[in-house]
């Protein structure tokens, strides 16, 4: 999957909360370039959160740059630090693993483009066979259209030393003015009685490696693993605690018999638990009466 966050010169930074969702949802490493000047300068292997925040944070990066943030779900080539994007736009094998730099131009790309060799990601091959070949002439429109069309279905984003380019379709925060390779940048909520994706996003890839790490409190949206939250209803322990050992959604139910999570009414009650027939939804029953 990959996603890729695209700041604009003029638009503020991507918040942290964000970050940190792109990063989860798509957890085998990240990088990020940027422009001040008539070179673009990248910086990535980041395998961790903290470790990527630490170096954006030192970066000479503000509302004022053209920045980009890439979070990569391996495909091809194994996960490591240098198989994270961007990669310099060239034929030399050591340039696209490097980990810090500068160059003319600079790529990123969400999706899959044909197969990887050994070491190499699929993005690595395409990089080096065919748009180094090409990123001289991206300007011109024919040149630019050789490039969507052998991308088709991915989605690049390509640095040049006089402006930037995409391909595929992309989604614009309308209340940041960021913009997005996909729509994995917003949280994934996942039940963990009915061990089902609550979102319309997620397309099953890599979802099972994630979904068994994290899920989230259906009352206060914290993260916890999947074993912690199926240990107490669901809520995390200080919601659990606080409701005093039920969870706050069996209250909630009791009183207005309605879907914690859709507020619909087209629930029923079936081997302890209650079942939400509008979005699928199941929780343990509260006492009767109570």
């Amino acid at each position: 999957m990959c996603v890729i966050c695209l700041k604009p010169a003029g638009v503020g930074m991507p918040d942290r909360e964000t970050l940190a969702t792109c990063f989860r949802n798509n957890p085998d490493g990240a990088g990020f370039m940027w422009m001040n000047g008539p070179r673009v300068h990248w910086a990535k292997g980041f395998m961790t959160f903290d470790d990527l925040m630490a170096a954006l944070d030192k970066a000479p990066v503000g509302k004022d740059s053209l920045l980009a943030i890439h979070f990569r779900i391996s495909t091809a080539g194994g996960i490591s630090p240098g198989n994270t994007h961007p990669f310099p736009v060239s034929k030399d094998e050591a340039e696209l693993v490097r980990l810090t730099g500068e160059a003319d131009n600079a790529v990123m790309h969400n999706g899959i483009l044909g197969q990887g060799k050994g070491a190499l990601s699929d993005t690595m091959v395409y990089t080096r066979n065919v748009l180094a070949n090409l990123i001289g002439l991206i300007g011109h429109p024919n040149v630019f259209d050789a490039i969507a069309n052998t991308s088709a279905g991915s989605r690049l984003l390509i640095f040049t030393k006089e402006m930037y380019y995409t391909t595929g379709e992309w989604v614009e925060d309308k209340a940041t003015g960021l913009w997005y390779s996909n729509e994995t940048y917003k949280p994934a909520y996942y039940h963990s009685y009915t061990h089902k994706w609550k979102d319309e996003w997620w397309d099953g890839y890599g979802a099972d490696r994630w979904k068994d790490k994290f899920t989230q409190c259906w009352n206060c949206k914290s993260w916890l693993t999947r074993e912690e939250l199926d240990e107490t209803l669901g809520v995390c322990p200080f919601c659990y605690e606080d409701a005093e050992g039920e969870s706050e959604f069996d209250t909630f139910l009791k009183n207005d018999d309605q879907c914690p999570y859709c507020k619909s009414t087209e629930i029923y009650e079936t081997d302890g638990f209650f079942y939400c027939e509008a979005c699928g939804s199941q929780w343990k029953c509260a006492e009767k009466g109570d």
